[in-house]
């Protein structure tokens, strides 16, 4: 994520920012599962 949760928290003042879910390029096509139990985290 780079960082990415942090300056969105800067720039986006009073907006409730989640935990972000970092997926390396090469492995996207294999992350499904990985994605939706994240996703279910954020509702």
């Amino acid at each position: 994520m780079s960082g990415s949760e942090k300056h969105l928290r800067k720039v986006c003042k009073g907006a409730t920012i989640e935990q972000g879910l970092a997926i390396i390029g090469n492995q996207a096509a294999q992350s499904r599962d990985k994605v939706v139990a994240w996703a279910k985290k954020m509702v």
